[in-house]
């Protein structure tokens, strides 16, 4: 069998290798009409879909980098933030303290950021943005996104983390978050969530992405 090579590895067990979510994730493929879409109606347009989405994208960038500073209690690298213009960083900003005011809402108190996760029962791992925890101490696992709409693969990543974050930390994940940051000249924060329920559904198709993943080698062997 050839071997499989990762974009990311994470170690289990007797130091197995594992791929990453986001590694197995690759073999969806749903989102890649969606951008070739977006692309043919600038080109209808007489448009350059980069340059057009350049300036958005990069007020997007600062506000989840503002955001990830903020949730991880730290200050922003100064130098970086002033790369920006006072018009990027005052929208960028503004998205961050929605992201706030949600937080302060919700109730949920900061439990991990950057957090390493491994199933070693499915053979995966990933490295989740934000773990909180709620008054009854069940987690809330939360991703970051800069983008400007919210997709199947969000719930299908969400998932998968929250089977291997319950492993990591028996404890029960009851709810997955997007926290997304708009790729448009508002800087718009939206939320999305889901609970139980939708968390099983969705690793059920996770599950059947991992095991085209594995097999993926045995088929190119055969080419």
């Amino acid at each position: 069998m050839a071997k499989i090579i990762y974009s990311k590895e994470y170690k289990g067990i007797g130091d197995k290798l594992y791929p990453g979510v986001t590694t197995v994730l690759a073999n969806l493929g749903w989102n890649k009409s969606i951008l070739m879409a977006w692309a043919a109606k600038m080109e209808r347009q007489n448009k350059d879909y980069k340059a057009e989405s350049k300036e958005a994208a990069e007020i997007g960038t600062l506000g989840h980098l503002l955001a990830e500073a903020h949730l991880q209690g730290i200050v922003p690298d100064a130098e970086t933030v002033n790369a920006y213009s006072e018009k990027q960083i005052e929208k960028a900003g503004n998205a961050v303290n929605a992201l706030k005011v949600w937080q302060e809402q919700s109730n949920l108190k900061l439990f991990a950021t950057e957090a390493k996760l491994i199933s070693n029962k499915y053979g995966y791992g990933g490295t989740a943005d934000i773990l909180f925890t709620d008054a009854t101490g069940d987690l809330h696992l939360a991703d970051l996104k800069t983008g400007n709409g919210t997709y199947a693969d969000y719930i299908l990543q969400l998932a998968a983390y929250a089977t291997a974050a319950e492993e990591t930390y028996d404890k029960l994940v009851k709810r997955v978050h997007i926290l997304r940051f708009g790729k448009n000249k508002s800087a718009t924060f939206h939320h999305s969530s889901w609970g139980l329920d939708d968390i099983d559904k969705a690793f059920e198709v996770f599950k059947h992405l991992l095991a085209i993943h594995k097999m993926r080698p045995e088929i190119e062997e055969l080419l």
